[in-house]
């Protein structure tokens, strides 16, 4: 063989007597490319070439298991050219023997340099997934936790943690929504706020009386006169019961042979019934016992990757109808923990007694209006001449009795009442239960 001048012929000839011998056991491969002692490490499991300057890091002679010989020859000749053979195989055998378990050993413990030393590609572990930003692990395998990695700036911040025997921190809302949509590692709790006003009660009203009655006005005609004087005489009740009923009569035997008549109302009708008022149904419309809701997502998990006293949160997000605040919770009625100034509190019932009285009304005040007659020149009230008789003020109804044609009609007096209302006030109120107080930034 031809002396070697210089390193890169030595690698070169090194790589060429690689490529050249692949059917070679391990114990070959060292004749060539190294020392007895390196060619022993090459064959030998037992990595006994730690004699050489690089022994002390031979025993990573796993070539020989398998197909991955030929990565520890290799490795030993790699050693040989540097004139440190025992470092040389020591240092690549140990990876190469392990690749070469999975037969791809020779290919992989083969790299260049121009120096010709032979060095091997290491990879660090990545975690292998993304960030969990509340559960203070470097899920991501950057060397930052939580708040403290980039991925979570976006949207996770750090803010103080919950003083001592209150929990959280949550983040609250208040508002008339329905049950929260909470981030994940939070669950939602919806409680009352802002107890209920007084029953707003309907007005108690009680319309008009129902079932008012009044007497016919009585009238008084005299038959042969067209003065209310002389003539035959007053007949009071008899045209007055006659006529009550308000349907149209011709009582010729009251009027009797004459053609004429005067009539007037000698009095007012008079109130028979007062009547009854319906009082009417009274209710409150803002059943509701309390105005508005505040709606938590309450923490079940925080990160770290914050300073001392502080952890990680999902951060708060405001606009539109969230307007979300970082607040600490504890029930009970409770006085706010330093540095936690904003007081929202919230229920889980109440005991609501409010009502309404209910609506009565008093006696009527009623009156009779109205009430007079209608001399028809006409049979059976029909079309024609007509006279009508209203007061007391005597009326001569003579015109219409000239051709024997006549009839008569009372119109009834009509009967009218009020009542005064009471009650409709409201009664009651609501008292809240199971009280949580939260206190926020």
């Amino acid at each position: 063989m031809p002396t070697l001048s210089s390193s890169r012929t030595l690698t070169a000839l090194a790589l060429v007597a690689a490529l050249a011998i692949p059917a070679c056991g391990g114990a070959d491969a060292g004749d060539l490319f190294g020392s007895s002692d390196s060619a022993s490490s090459g064959s030998k499991s037992s990595g006994s070439s730690s004699k050489g300057t690089g022994g002390g890091a031979s025993t990573g002679t796993a070539g020989t298991a398998g197909t991955g010989g030929n990565g520890g020859s290799t490795s030993g000749s790699g050693g040989s050219l540097a004139g440190t053979g025992g470092s040389g195989g020591s240092l690549t055998t140990g990876t190469g023997g392990t690749t070469a378990a999975t037969g791809t050993g020779g290919a992989t413990s083969s790299t260049t340099a121009s120096t010709g030393t032979v060095t091997m590609a290491t990879s660090s572990s990545s975690g292998g997934g993304p960030e969990n930003c509340l559960d203070g692990v470097d899920n991501d395998g950057n060397g930052k936790v939580d708040c403290a990695d980039p991925a979570c700036s976006a949207d996770y911040e750090c803010v103080d943690a919950a003083p001592t025997n209150w929990t959280g921190p949550d983040l609250v809302k208040t508002g008339a929504s329905a049950t929260p949509g909470c981030p994940d590692d939070f669950t939602a709790e919806q409680l009352s706020a802002n107890p209920a006003d007084p029953a707003a009660c309907t007005s108690c009203s009680c319309g008009d009386a129902q079932g008012v009655a009044c007497s016919s006005p009585p009238i008084s005609c005299w038959s042969g006169s067209n003065d209310c004087s002389n003539g035959i005489g007053t007949t009071n009740a008899g045209w007055t019961d006659a006529l009550k009923n308000g349907a149209c009569d011709k009582p010729t035997n009251l009027l009797g042979i004459h053609n004429q008549l005067s009539c007037e109302v000698t009095s007012a009708s008079q109130l028979t019934s007062g009547g009854t008022c319906k009082p009417s149904a009274v209710d409150f419309s803002n059943k509701a016992s309390f105005k508005s809701h505040l709606d938590a997502c309450r923490v079940t998990a925080v990160g770290g990757g914050c300073g001392a006293g502080k952890v990680c949160v999902p951060k708060v997000q405001t606009g539109g109808n969230t307007n979300e605040s970082v607040c600490v919770r504890r029930d009970g009625d409770q006085t706010c923990p330093s540095g936690w100034t904003t007081q929202m509190k919230g229920y889980t019932g109440a005991d609501d007694t409010r009502a309404c009285t209910s609506c009565a009304c008093g006696a009527p005040a009623s009156s009779c209006q109205g009430g007079s007659y209608t001399f028809y020149d006409a049979d059976n009230c029909g079309a024609g001449a007509t006279v009508a008789v209203t007061s007391n003020t005597c009326t001569d109804v003579s015109s219409v009795l000239s051709n024997g044609q006549w009839s008569v009609k009372e119109t009834l007096p009509v009967g009218k009442g009020s009542c005064q209302p009471s009650g409709g006030a409201p009664v009651g109120s609501v008292t809240p239960t199971g009280p949580v107080t939260y206190c926020c930034k």
